[in-house]
């Protein structure tokens, strides 16, 4: 029997039912298999497609000429940027990695590897595809017990320079994917030598006929896309941090985008969205979420610069969203084209209602630039907005309210070189900004009254509604001496005061008077 084992690989002697021989039966047992110059990724997927186990992919170029339907019970895990899966230009295949969740305790690995193109850019040519259809669809939401792997250190790219066409139509496909981590993972797309800055590509889409939950990602570095993250379905639960995108049209767009839509529900926006420490580096779009609940977008450092390719610049935008927070946001336009008529945007809430802005900083590069149109716009029926913290050089307006929204109230806002500050369109909206000064003025012998002029440091676009002050000197005055608010006299750039005695008949005293005051808008 020793000796019938021994056979020669492809022996007879000993063939199993299912015609491997018994010496191949035993090699499929090994749960590590590496590639070599004798054994494929398609021959050790194959060899480990029964018992599972590891695929080492070792340093080197390795080709993968067709899609690998690659079961869950197989990791790959390579050696590093050395270890690099190659679509050869030859295939005609729609990727190079797919994993398929069948069962609940599926999971997926991919980690330390380089994959890459030299085919033309493809729209449906995917890097990586992981698929939890089978175990997630309508509103089923099951096994939140049980991570289902991880896509960790990976490079994902065409094989020439981004700028001749080669490269992904997605890099990482998550289709109604949950429970999953990725992190470190670099996607470089292309764009053709006619159009430099008409990137192509998805770094990563999030999408499909379920509902993607509970998602992390970290470390994204998206460079030379149309979307760095794209989630044109609905999705739950999806935090991503600490990720650029650099010389993308959109950085990170939760919203339907046709070509991308495969689900059937209907469903899109998404619930509990988290997007911190994101710089977007971009000719378009920084974030955009629509139809968000409970969805927060902080600490983000935006560079916008339309290339002269588009007619629009936004860093943040909410548009049908609710209960969202978006909070230290800052945001430098160039303009390095000198193209003119570009709408360029901070913040723009739209048919948004009950969510928080704070901590927005905007400003474009120079006054050589075209300003800004607006800081922070709220447009089409955002009701019940709070706005706090707003601060900004080189724009248009600073806040613009339009008409149809209400109950917003805003607070704590500073301009420079800003033509209109506040524009308040829809008519009732809260301000509470505040801008503190001290005046000092020595009324002339026989004076009852003295007329003080104040000019404020361009934080109000109308007249003060109010105001408060305390007499700081003198202090052993023997009658009181009151400030009145003259608004009739009064404009946005200029506001006038009346210092008058207290007690009727009695001039004010020839000495200076100090007075501490606070305009409210």
């Amino acid at each position: 029997m020793l000796d019938k084992l021994n056979q020669p690989k492809g022996s007879t002697i000993g063939v199993l039912k299912d015609g491997r021989t018994i010496q191949e039966a035993f090699d499929q047992l090994d749960p590590v298999v590496s590639l070599s110059s004798t054994v494929s990724l398609a021959t050790a997927v194959a060899r480990l497609q029964i018992t599972g186990g590891t695929i080492v992919v070792p340093a080197g170029t390795w080709e993968v000429p067709n899609l690998l339907n690659v079961p869950p019970s197989i990791q790959i895990i390579g050696r590093g940027n050395s270890s690099i899966l190659k679509q050869p230009a030859s295939s005609t295949s729609k990727g190079v990695l797919q994993f398929v969740l069948n069962n609940p305790t599926d999971s997926v690995r991919v980690d330390n590897l380089s994959i890459v193109t030299e085919r033309p850019y493809q729209a449906d040519n995917i890097a990586i595809r992981v698929d939890l259809r089978p175990q997630l669809s309508g509103d089923q939401i099951a096994n939140r017990n049980v991570s289902r792997g991880s896509l960790t250190n990976l490079s994902i790219r065409g094989s020439t320079a981004r700028t001749d066409g080669v490269s992904f139509g997605i890099g990482i496909d998550l289709v109604s994917t949950g429970w999953i981590t990725l992190d470190n993972i670099h996607v470089i797309g292309s764009s053709s030598t006619a159009t430099p800055y008409g990137f192509r590509g998805v770094g990563i889409c999030q999408r499909g006929d379920g509902k993607p939950v509970e998602t992390i990602i970290r470390g994204l570095r998206a460079v030379s896309l149309e979307y760095a993250y794209l989630c044109p379905e609905y999705t739950e639960g999806v935090y991503l941090t600490d990720s650029q995108a650099v010389n993308c049209k959109w950085g990170v767009v939760v919203s339907p985008v046709a070509d991308y839509v495969i689900g059937k529900l209907g469903q899109v926006g998404g619930y509990q969205f988290v997007v911190d420490q994101f710089h977007p580096n971009v000719s378009q779009g920084g974030i955009f979420l629509s139809k968000c609940r409970y969805s927060f977008v902080s600490n983000v450092m935006a560079i916008l610069d339309d290339h002269s390719v588009s007619s629009a610049v936004l860093t943040v935008h909410l548009r049908d969203c609710s209960y969202c927070n978006v909070n230290a946001v800052t945001a430098v336009s160039y303009n390095v084209n000198g193209t003119t008529g570009i709408t360029r945007q901070v913040v723009v809430i739209n048919n948004t209602s009950d969510s928080f802005v704070g901590n927005i900083s905007g400003r474009t590069e120079g006054t050589q630039y075209e300003n800004l149109t607006n800081i922070v716009r709220l447009v089409n029926n955002s009701q019940r907005n709070e706005i706090e913290g707003v601060k900004g050089s080189n724009a248009n307006e600073g806040i613009s309210v339009g008409a149809g929204c209400g109950q917003n109230s805003i607070a704590k806002y500073r301009f420079s070189n800003v033509t209109t500050p506040v524009l308040d369109e829809a008519g009732d909206l809260n301000r509470g900004n505040t801008a503190a000064h001290y005046e000092t003025v020595t009324p002339p012998s026989d004076s009852q009254e003295v007329t003080l002029e104040i000019v404020p440091r361009g934080y109000f676009s109308r007249r003060p509604q109010g105001f408060s002050y305390t007499i700081t000197t003198p202090t052993n005055a023997s009658f009181p001496i009151v400030v009145f608010y003259d608004r009739d006299s009064s404009t946005p750039t200029k506001v006038v005061l009346k210092v008058k005695s207290g007690v009727l008949g009695n001039n004010l005293p020839t000495v200076m008077i100090g007075i501490s005051i606070t305009l409210h808008d």
